[in-house]
């Protein structure tokens, strides 16, 4: 099965889900999930759902940025607005993940 499966099915928020236990996530969620209790999800990574008991985890939804061209300044800015944890999360994203996500963002260059 392939993440299209999810989408068609409503599953159109992508996340990541991390535990105090090391076990990281990569999820595509309906919008509006309660993630308190238990919550069905498609695994991206075993490409299978999945039943996660949300008071095991914590849930950050990931926004999908449109690939755009961007100076670095820019960049810093955006970067600057996340909270320190919603940073952390991106941070620890793999790349795969970052450009399956299509958070993909070109520097330009300033002239």
């Amino acid at each position: 099965m392939a993440d299209n499966i999810a989408v068609l099915d409503g599953f159109t928020e992508d996340a990541i889900a991390t535990s105090t236990h090391g076990i990281d996530l990569y999820l595509l969620v309906k919008p509006g999930t309660d993630f308190s209790d238990t919550f069905k999800a498609w695994d991206t990574d075993a490409q299978e759902w999945i039943k996660v008991s949300g008071w095991l985890f914590t849930v950050h939804v990931l926004k999908s940025l449109q690939a755009r061209c961007v100076t670095e300044e820019e960049l810093a800015e955006e970067r600057a607005a996340l909270s320190a944890e919603d940073r952390a999360v991106l941070d620890r994203l793999p790349l795969e993940m970052v450009e399956d996500l299509g958070i993909t963002l070109e520097i330009k260059d300033q002239d």
